[in-house]
C-alpha cells in the first residue's frame, strides 16, 4: 500500500515536470517557427528584387537599341518586359515587404513608369525625325536614371542579404537553445522523477496511511450495531458504548486525582 502511494505521488510530480518540459519545448518551437518564417520571407524577396533589377536592365538596353536603330521589334520586347515589371509591382507582392522596403519599391515603380512615359515620348518624337543629339541626350539621361535605380536596388539587395544572414544566425542559435533545453529538461525530469519514486520520504506517506486506515475502519463500523452493554443487561449501540466508556475514563481520572490530593494532605 505504501509503495503504491509513493509511486502515485512520484508520478504526479513527474507529470508536473513533464508539463513544464512540454511548455518550454512549445516555446522553443514557437521561436524557431517565427525565425523560419522570417527566413523564408527574406529568401522569397531576394529573387524578386533581382528580377526587377534584370528587367530594368533589359528595358534600358532595348530603349537604347531602339532609339539608335529604330527597329520595331525592340518596341514589342519593351512592352513585354514592361508588363512583366508591372506584374512584379503588384500590391499583393508589395504587401510582403516591410514599410521601408515598400517605400523603395514604390519609388522604383514610380521611376519605371516615368521612364516608360519619357521613352514613349521619345518614340513619338523619333517618328517625327528627332535629332541624333536629342537621342544621345535621352540615352545618357536614361542610363543615369538606370544607374541610380540599380544603386537603390543594390542597397536593398545588400540589406536583404544582411537581414537573411542575421535571421539564419538567429534561427541557428534558437535551434541550439531548443535542443539543449530539451536534453537538459528531459534528463533532469527523469533524474528527479526516479528519485521521487524510489526515495519519497515516509513523512509524506505516513499521514496519508493513517487517514486511509481511519477512513477504512470508520467505513467498516456499523454504529447502529447493538452490543451487550450496561449493568441492567440492556443492549446499547457502539456509539453509546463509546460515550459511556469516555464518561468512565473521566470518572476514574477524577477519583485518582482526589485520592492523590488526600494522600498529599496526610503527608
Amino acid at each position: 500500500m505504501k509503495i503504491t502511494k509513493q509511486i502515485i505521488i512520484g508520478y504526479a510530480i513527474l507529470l508536473f515536470l513533464v508539463i513544464v518540459v512540454c511548455g518550454v519545448a512549445y516555446y522553443d518551437i514557437y521561436r524557431l517557427n517565427n525565425a523560419a518564417k522570417k527566413m523564408i520571407s527574406e529568401m522569397e524577396m531576394r529573387p524578386l528584387i533581382e528580377k526587377v533589377h534584370n528587367l530594368i536592365l533589359k528595358q534600358t538596353t532595348i530603349e537604347r537599341e531602339y532609339l539608335l536603330t529604330g527597329n520595331q521589334v525592340f518596341l514589342e520586347d519593351y512592352s513585354t518586359y514592361q508588363l512583366e515589371l508591372e506584374g512584379l509591382f503588384d500590391e499583393r507582392i508589395i504587401e510582403r515587404f516591410n514599410e521601408s522596403e515598400r517605400k523603395l519599391i514604390e519609388f522604383l515603380r514610380f521611376k519605371s513608369r516615368k521612364q516608360k512615359d519619357i521613352f514613349n515620348e521619345m518614340v513619338a518624337l523619333s517618328k517625327k525625325g528627332i535629332s541624333e543629339d536629342k537621342i544621345k541626350e535621352y540615352i545618357e539621361q536614361s542610363l543615369l536614371q538606370t544607374k541610380m535605380t540599380f544603386s537603390e536596388l543594390e542597397k536593398l539587395l545588400d540589406v536583404k542579404k544582411g537581414s537573411l544572414t542575421k535571421i539564419i544566425d538567429i534561427a541557428d542559435k534558437e535551434a541550439k537553445y531548443a535542443y539543449r533545453n530539451m536534453i537538459l529538461i528531459i534528463v533532469t525530469t527523469l533524474f528527479f522523477g526516479t528519485c521521487l519514486i524510489l526515495y519519497l520520504p515516509k513523512k509524506i506517506t505516513k499521514p496519508i496511511d493513517r487517514l486511509v486506515d481511519s477512513i477504512k475502519m470508520m467505513s467498516e463500523i456499523d454504529f447502529n450495531q447493538k452490543i451487550d452493554g450496561n449493568d441492567n443487561g440492556n443492549e446499547i449501540s457502539i456509539l453509546e458504548s463509546n460515550f459511556f466508556n469516555m464518561i468512565n475514563v473521566v470518572r476514574n481520572y477524577k477519583l485518582r486525582l482526589e485520592k492523590t490530593n488526600k494522600e498529599n494532605e496526610l503527608l
